[in-house]
């Protein structure tokens, strides 16, 4: 009987990406509950043909308080690099991405736009987890180009 407890507790504390598939397949849904921060998911720089989009994040902490956004290269690491801001505040005028996620407070509700600074070659893919609701979004963003995350509290 113990040892089916800790089988099963095992297996939630080792939950990743391949719990939702194939890392092309899990990129391609954009959305994953079970990507662990700082998770690479490709050798290279592959991106599933993804297209940089928004995001509407809810439920993502109480109003008026904080929530705790984490960013990283889930594709091989070539040290691309963004800026944050946060509605319209910069947070992180250079932010170099890498297999080591990068933790931001945010507070809620907020509008959090990712630029695309520089491109260290093969694109610029990310991926944000939003770790109070377990949910990673993944993203690409060109140089000069931004993305928003719009965070809303919950209900």
């Amino acid at each position: 009987m113990i040892i089916i407890a800790v089988a099963i507790l095992g297996s939630f504390l080792t939950a990743s990406f391949s719990d939702e598939g194939k890392a092309d397949e899990v990129v391609a849904n954009r959305i994953s509950k079970a990507t662990i921060a700082g998770e690479t998911l490709f050798e290279d720089e592959t991106n599933a043909n993804i297209q940089a989009r928004d995001f509407k994040v809810s439920n993502a902490g109480p109003d008026g308080g904080e929530a705790r956004m984490l960013i990283w290269d889930f594709n091989k690491v070539d040290l691309d690099e963004v800026a944050i801001t946060i509605n319209g505040v910069p947070i992180k005028e250079k932010l170099i991405l890498s297999d080591k996620a990068a933790a931001i407070s945010i507070l809620v509700p907020s509008k959090v736009t990712v630029s695309g600074v520089k491109d260290k070659g093969g694109g610029i893919s990310y991926a944000v987890k939003f770790p109070n609701i377990e949910m990673t979004y993944f993203n690409v963003v060109t140089e000069g180009q931004s993305n928003t995350y719009t965070v809303l509290p919950r209900p």
